[in-house]
């Protein structure tokens, strides 16, 4: 093997590494934005909304009854943290395996 095919040999393998680069940080790229448009509120509030109902009662039922307020907003300050938190540390993938993220 001359210079110039073993040249040409490791310049095809570059090109191969920066083509498998390119399509594993699109791939990164597109789970990046996929999670960022879940942590919007409007979607927490969407996909949770057994819990986002809890907190609304709780809310309202604080700002109508002044005697429980400070204990009232704890409630919904720890509801709403514990699920932004899950949000955060747990996702399911697309073939179901849970992974652990923010950590």
């Amino acid at each position: 093997m001359n210079a110039e095919e073993e040249i040409s040999k490791i310049e095809n393998e570059l090109d191969g590494a920066r083509r498998d680069l390119h399509e594993t940080l699109s791939a990164v790229n597109a789970k990046v934005e996929r999670e960022v448009e879940s942590l919007r509120p409007e979607d927490l509030v969407r996909n949770h909304l057994g819990r986002a109902s809890v907190i609304a009662g709780i809310a309202g039922f604080m700002a109508g009854n002044k005697g429980y307020a400070r204990l009232g907003m704890a409630v919904v300050v720890a509801a709403l943290g514990y699920t932004v938190m899950t949000k955060i540390t747990k996702h399911r993938s697309a073939d179901g395996r849970e992974t652990v993220i923010g950590q």
